[in-house]
């Protein structure tokens, strides 16, 4: 006890610790708000498949922000291609209408394997994770 000397010298008190009686109601719902936050704070998986499981805070993605989200689609749809070809931005505004109507992931991939073969998963996933990160921001 080092401390506990110097602290005897400087004649400081150790101040006493009470413990929180968080049996009521009130406490109840302190404890479930610290879980409801702790759950939004929660890092997002990095599997794919629990990534896709994790819900989407849909109300925190009104029609404005998903408007931000479209030229961001249009990138990332222009890369898998290979450039701006003919039916990418069909392949824009589906994914955009999927997002408006809070469409699955698996049913955005299922459409756009025939496009984009292999790359759909990718391509949604970082969608996925983008639209995550729109949502907490």
């Amino acid at each position: 006890p080092v401390f506990s000397s110097a602290m005897e010298e400087e004649g400081s008190k150790r101040r006493r610790l009470v413990p929180l009686d968080l049996s009521d109601e009130e406490g109840a719902e302190q404890r479930e708000a610290g879980a409801e936050k702790r759950r939004e704070t929660a890092p997002l998986p990095a599997d794919r498949q629990a990534l896709f499981a994790h819900p989407m805070p849909w109300e925190a993605l009104p029609p404005a922000v998903l408007a931000r989200v479209k030229p961001w689609v249009a990138e990332r749809v222009v890369e898998y291609v290979g450039g701006e070809e003919e039916g990418t931005e069909e392949l824009v505004d589906f994914v955009m209408g999927q997002l408006e109507e809070r469409g699955s992931p698996g049913a955005i991939i299922e459409q756009l394997e025939m496009v984009l073969d292999e790359d759909a998963p990718v391509l949604c996933e970082r969608l996925w994770r983008h639209l995550h990160a729109l949502a907490e921001g």
